[in-house]
């Protein structure tokens, strides 16, 4: 019984009611428990990443706090890292689909100005008394 009562306190801190500890269904302590470790588990989970946004975020701005650093600071990351492999092929996607437009419209820019050239060569230039006579 000592067991039992040691171990209330515990059980009280994760959720457990008073009565569902001593009265409520044996197998909802399995539950609660596995709750516990898994929103520890989230929060190692969370602490861990913002470690990794707080060194990534130091990292860029130590050239900028470095004397007689040439190198310049990075720029803070404009999105979040990826955690599941659903947002990284979504990421992947967007970012290939601004490199297409970009080089489409370099593409469509370079063919505007060969064509203008082109056209320029290709039709000789007629002086207004030419013109004017023909």
């Amino acid at each position: 019984m000592d067991i039992f009562t040691e171990a209330l306190p515990y059980y009280l801190k994760i959720g457990m009611t008073y009565e569902q500890y001593w009265d409520g269904d044996v197998s909802a302590h399995k539950a609660y428990r596995e709750a516990e470790r898994l929103r520890i588990s989230t929060a190692n989970q969370l602490a861990w990443l913002q470690g990794m946004y707080f060194y990534e975020a130091l990292m860029d701005a130590a050239p900028a706090i470095k004397a007689f650093c040439k190198t310049r600071a990075h720029p803070y990351r404009k999105e979040p890292y990826d955690i599941d492999a659903a947002e990284k092929k979504r990421r992947e996607e967007r970012e290939a689909r601004k490199r297409y437009n970009r080089i489409k419209e370099k593409v469509a820019a370079f063919a505007k100005a060969f064509n203008d050239k082109q056209q320029k060569t290709t039709t000789p230039e007629r002086k207004e008394e030419d013109i004017d006579n023909g």
